[in-house]
């Protein structure tokens, strides 16, 4: 269970939400729903001519309901992690926890020399502390597992998908 130490006063305490990264990742779904939906529009329109056209309406039609429910189902997933991680930032350290409270990973920021803010939307982001790209050993063997995710060495701090990166940075960076 994390702790603060006497000496120490909380600053902020902030928690993940995957449904950030999974907005940005899923848009591609909302955009074929909308070609989808101009498609079928037009041939609404032309299958007064005809009535083979009046099954690509349908089938674009059908494909608008699949692609609006994928994006439905993946947000939703995604909603489900809310909060698997905490990260809180005291007035001498950065730590990670997990949902039970747990401590993962700490950084004293004594130790922090560098942070970068990464937005996704809006405010909401991942802020990297002490950002050191991975060798390229290490970025081939990843790969070579399937996961390219990650593009940051151990030693970097990554404060994952947290809804105001924008003032978890500026406290970390003063």
């Amino acid at each position: 269970m994390f702790k603060l130490y006497p000496s120490e006063e909380l600053i902020i305490e902030t928690e993940t939400n995957p449904t950030i990264d999974e907005r940005k990742k899923s848009r591609y779904l909302l955009i074929m729903g909308l070609i989808l939906v101009f498609t079928g529009l037009f041939y609404r329109y032309a299958s007064a001519q005809d009535w083979v056209l009046s099954i690509i309406f349908w089938v674009s039609i059908i494909g608008v309901v699949i692609s609006l429910s994928a994006y439905i189902f993946k947000i939703y997933d995604a909603g489900k992690l809310k909060g698997s991680k905490k990260y809180y930032l005291t007035s001498s350290r950065v730590v990670e926890t997990d949902a039970n409270g747990k401590v993962k990973k700490e950084i004293l920021l004594s130790k922090i020399k560098r942070v970068e803010l990464i937005k996704i939307v809006g405010k909401a982001g991942d802020v990297v502390i002490n950002p050191k790209p991975q060798s390229p050993q290490e970025a081939q063997k990843q790969r070579l597992k399937g996961d390219v995710v990650s593009k940051y060495a151990k030693e970097t701090f990554v404060v994952k998908s947290i809804a105001d990166a924008t003032a978890f940075y500026q406290a970390v960076k003063k």
